[in-house]
């Protein structure tokens, strides 16, 4: 027995179990500091353009500065233009987050921030 064929066949709709409805993200605001920006400090802007947008230390950096790691497109613009924490910034979580790094890694910040490293007169930076 043959089946006859009418035509095409009907499809179900498809039914939408749940939706998600995206996280709205917060737009990211540089809060101006009293200080200087660091792209407008020579030696540091040359320190900054010597390393690869995506290197962690620059992670770590950014983080201390706005408390979010940065994106890896974003991240030199930013630390560029950071002037300084804004008023009523609590420093405590920076400071922790200073205090469990290593040794080489605060050395390479204060490298790249043309800071001295040590204390007192071994501090000193010619």
């Amino acid at each position: 027995r043959a089946m006859e064929a009418t035509g095409k066949r009907v499809r179900k709709e498809t039914v939408a179990v749940y939706t998600v409805d995206s996280p709205t993200k917060k737009e990211f605001v540089i809060d101006e500091g009293k200080g200087t920006k660091l792209g407008d400090i020579p030696n540091v802007e040359f320190a900054l353009s010597k390393i690869k947008s995506d290197d962690e230390l620059l992670k770590l950096v950014h983080r201390s500065m706005y408390r979010t790691p940065g994106k890896a497109t974003v991240i030199k613009k930013n630390i560029r233009a950071f002037s300084g924490f804004p008023e009523g910034f609590d420093s405590a979580k920076t400071e922790d987050l200073f205090n469990r790094a290593f040794a080489a890694t605060l050395n390479a910040v204060l490298d790249l921030f043309d800071l001295p490293r040590g204390v007192g007169e071994e501090g000193k930076k010619e």
